[in-house]
């Protein structure tokens, strides 16, 4: 298939050939006998006429002159076959090809003297052009210039193809690119990877465009060694890639310069057979372990009281599923446990061609005895959580209590609490509750002017849980809570702009202002109940302050203690 691309690559240039050779208008001319035109290889002008060394012609003379052809579009091995006929029958004494120092190549001709003389050009695929009526003088040295217009469609194709491709320092799209109207000679072709992790680039770099080299392919899959290595040792391999077989032996197999992508890798031992893909890239281990052994299908269940029950399953201390479940295991010796409720039972499991299915009878449950504490609840401590609170401060006078929120007026005040819960779980239902949360407190004042109290929330509690199930249970908690106040602002309304002036009036008393506000610190009991049901959980929270806020008072046999109740929902994890 490649060649065939190939070939039609090939046809396609061919096909968009159209030859034609032409005298450049202007070109023809002499030198003079002063004129330091020619040296050893025409590529320095440093020589006379009379230094150049005059091949003898058909009469045995050196009666010649030398006629100097330049080429534009044409490569080297096209010029050599250029070549010259005179009129009258004069025939041509010597040609030669000379390399200039620039590279390009030229031909020289030397013609017998003579005459109003036509020189015709040949070329056997490009036809021919014809220098009419020449004079051509004993020694004296011509030149001229021989177009081609001959242009050819260029391909460009990459394998695997879609690399894209800079032609002459332009870009000509992705690969297979074809560039039309390409100039015979030399040009520069990059080629850049679109796939960086299975191909590599061409770094730009020249090719020679002729008629019969206009098509170009580069294998650009990167390519490294690796080792196969079958296990057991005398285990047969056979690695094939793209439909043909690389190697095949009872040893270790290398692929030296493997080409990036996908192998079949097929092993046989005895009775088992075990077929492999590995693809090759940069990721890949330079040493591969095929283990040509067996595997089946195995089907896990456990029974409990006699009824299927769902358990934990545990292959050689790794829990990997629970039952009723179905794994593959390859051909060897195991060790399975099954857990449910607090129960387990262990087996030696053999795989062989002949093994279907492992199943344990857990040890007899006993109804009377069932522990909530052996259900396999799923821990779960840290969590993203969102509480509501109504924030209040109780002022207690002469045994009878009011309630004020943060600005003073009767009533509670509508606060939020954002934070990370972290409720980690130890034995038989004991843990903590605790986290860090983020609390603000926004409060109208008055018609003007608004009040936002921002501050740390942080609880401590002792926290008693009861599993119901894996994913179900209930918890108490009771404990102590710290509030740290940051920021707290009086901004001013204004109907006109919605904006105004902003004050940090701080806590406590700010005589400046002459404003009244609880202390910054604040600590309290704290008690809640909640209910979680897998990554959810529900929480009620009351709050009972301890320090007195003195700043607040007047009459120093009152308190003024802080309070809140409130409702909380979490994210576990």
């Amino acid at each position: 298939m490649k060649k065939l691309l190939l070939l039609s690559l090939f046809l396609l240039a061919a096909v968009g050939v159209n030859a034609q050779l032409s005298i450049k208008p202007g070109s023809f001319g002499g030198y003079s006998d002063n004129d330091r035109v020619a040296g050893d290889d025409m590529g320095h002008r440093n020589m006379t006429a009379q230094m150049i060394d005059w091949p003898m012609n058909a009469d045995g003379d050196d009666n010649l002159a030398l006629l100097i052809v330049n080429f534009e579009n044409m490569a080297p091995e096209d010029i050599s076959q250029v070549q010259a006929s005179l009129s009258g029958g004069a025939i041509v004494a010597k040609t030669e090809d000379r390399k200039m120092e620039n590279g390009t190549v030229n031909r020289w001709y030397f013609i017998p003297e003579g005459s109003n003389m036509d020189v015709t050009f040949t070329h056997p695929r490009f036809g021919n052009t014809r220098l009419p009526g020449v004079n051509f003088d004993i020694h004296k040295i011509y030149y001229v210039t021989v177009v081609n217009a001959t242009t050819v469609p260029v391909v460009i194709n990459t394998e695997p193809a879609g690399a894209f491709v800079n032609f002459d320092g332009r870009s000509v799209g992705y690969s297979p690119a074809t560039i039309p109207d390409v100039t015979m000679g030399m040009h520069r072709v990059e080629i850049i990877p679109t796939d960086t992790k299975m191909t590599q680039g061409v770094r730009p770099h020249d090719i020679m465009v002729t008629v019969d080299n206009a098509a170009f392919n580069y294998p650009i899959l990167k390519k490294r060694t690796i080792s196969l290595q079958p296990n057991p040792a005398n285990a047969h391999l056979t690695v094939m890639h793209n439909g043909k077989l690389l190697g095949e032996g009872d040893e270790t197999i290398i692929l030296k310069d493997a080409e990036y992508g996908n192998y079949t890798v097929t092993g046989t031992y005895k009775e088992a057979m075990l077929t492999r893909t590995i693809e090759v890239n940069d990721d890949t281990d330079d040493v591969i372990t095929i283990n040509v052994i067996g595997s089946r299908a195995i089907s896990f269940t456990a029974t409990q009281n006699n009824r299927e029950v769902n358990a934990d399953v545990a292959i050689n201390g790794v829990t990997v599923g629970t039952t009723p479940m179905t794994r593959v295991l390859d051909y060897g010796k195991y060790n399975v446990t099954m857990s449910s409720m607090g129960y387990s039972k262990s087996t030696t499991l053999r795989v062989n061609k002949n093994t279907n299915d492992c199943r344990l009878n857990l040890p007899t449950r006993r109804s009377a005895g069932w522990n909530p504490f052996r259900t396999g609840y799923k821990e779960r401590e840290w969590g993203l959580a969102f509480n509501y609170i109504r924030r209040y401060f109780s002022l207690k006078q002469g045994g009878r209590s009011h309630k004020y929120d943060w600005v003073g007026n009767e009533g509670e005040a509508s606060a939020f609490q954002v934070g990370i819960a972290y409720q980690p779980y130890f034995v038989a239902g004991q843990g903590l509750n605790t986290g860090v949360y983020f609390q603000i407190t926004p409060q109208h004042l008055d018609d003007n002017w608004d009040v936002t109290d921002l501050a740390f929330f942080i609880p401590l509690q002792y926290q008693f849980r009861l599993p119901l199930s894996r994913d179900f249970s209930i918890a108490v908690n009771a404990g102590m809570a710290m509030t740290i106040g940051v920021h707290n602002e009086l901004s001013e309304r204004n109907s006109d702009t919605e904006s105004g002036d902003k004050i940090d009036v701080g806590y406590g008393h700010n005589s400046e202002y002459n404003t009244y506000f609880p202390d910054a610190f604040d600590y309290s009991l704290l008690f809640g109940v909640a209910v979680q049901f897998k990554a959810l959980q529900i929480e009620g929270k009351y709050s009972l302050g301890l320090k007195n806020h003195e700043v607040m008072l007047q009459d120093q046999t009152c308190t003024y203690k802080s309070g809140f109740m409130g409702i909380g929902l979490s994210l576990l994890f």
